[in-house]
């Protein structure tokens, strides 16, 4: 028979052709393989991609350019418009404006202070400017102070001091009046540097307690109040004030309406002009 095969003179059982046996091997290595390939897919259709992420992300992003090109053709500065590149500008600039009010009442302050008063008439004596006045003044106490290291000197030397000597005392005094000068810039720049660290968390907290106030309906009391204060709260005791003279009025108008003609029915008095403004209710509520 053709599918028997004789080993030592005895026929063996059937087996398959070798062709068959790596046929059936190739039918497995491919299930294998496509079955791998399937799980492939349904992982990939499973997990987004960082393309679909990036692009979610994308979508959730406010496009705040069309508010800024919009501001940049309101917003002028020397009569010329001012271009506002990105939000932080925006926000910055707010900050500052918060602060306007006061600069320029202590330029006020500076401009109308004595001793500016008394440079610039001095300046105008001489028909010169403020400034060269100051030069001129610089250097008349530099002239004054050498008259008088000179004569110490000569004095010490009359004394019997030595004249090598006599120089280096009055050497180390100037520099101790330097170094104690230097001293006093110091102090006083990390005084100006704690003030602007403070002013900064000031509006920092005012931003964060009002930030719907526009900085333009700030009054100007307000800011005279926050010198003893801070700005957060002298801003809350105007609120206040404010909503108190609200409530007299609201409270006035409605005793008003009540003894007018008309305001009694059968049913006895009624209020016709009720507050509006539910916040002013609640207060009027309380007062009753």
């Amino acid at each position: 028979m053709e599918d028997e095969k004789i080993v030592d003179g005895t026929p063996t059982e059937t087996m398959e052709s070798d062709d068959d046996f790596f046929n059936d091997v190739d039918d497995e290595v491919l299930g294998e393989e496509s079955q791998e390939s399937s799980e492939e897919e349904t992982n990939e259709d499973s997990e987004p991609s960082e393309t679909q992420e990036d692009n979610s992300e994308d979508e959730n992003e406010v496009d705040f350019k069309p508010l800024l090109e919009e501001l940049s053709k309101k917003v002028k500065y020397n009569k010329e418009n001012v271009t506002i590149e990105n939000l932080e500008d925006l926000i910055n600039g707010y900050q500052k404006g918060l602060n306007y009010d006061k600069k320029v009442q202590e330029l006020e302050n500076l401009q109308n202070s004595k001793a500016e008063v008394y440079l610039k008439k001095k300046a105008d004596e001489l028909g010169i400017s403020v400034d060269e006045y100051m030069d001129q003044v610089e250097a008349y106490e530099k002239q004054q102070k050498a008259e008088r290291d000179q004569e110490r000197l000569e004095e010490m030397i009359e004394s019997g001091v030595p004249e090598e000597l006599a120089k280096e005392v009055i050497a180390t005094a100037e520099l101790r009046r330097q170094l104690q000068l230097k001293e006093n810039e110091l102090k006083e720049k990390e005084k100006q540097t704690e003030a602007k660290e403070k002013e900064e968390k000031e509006y920092q907290d005012f931003l964060k307690n009002f930030p719907d106030v526009n900085p333009e309906d700030i009054p100007k009391e307000v800011f005279e109040e926050a010198v003893n204060s801070d700005l957060s709260s002298a801003y809350m005791k105007y609120k206040m004030k404010d909503l108190e003279n609200q409530l007299k009025i609201a409270k006035q108008n409605e005793e008003n309406s009540a003894s007018t003609v008309g305001g009694v029915t059968n049913t006895g008095t009624t209020k016709e002009n009720h507050i509006s403004d539910p916040f002013l209710e609640g207060f009027s509520e309380e007062e009753y």
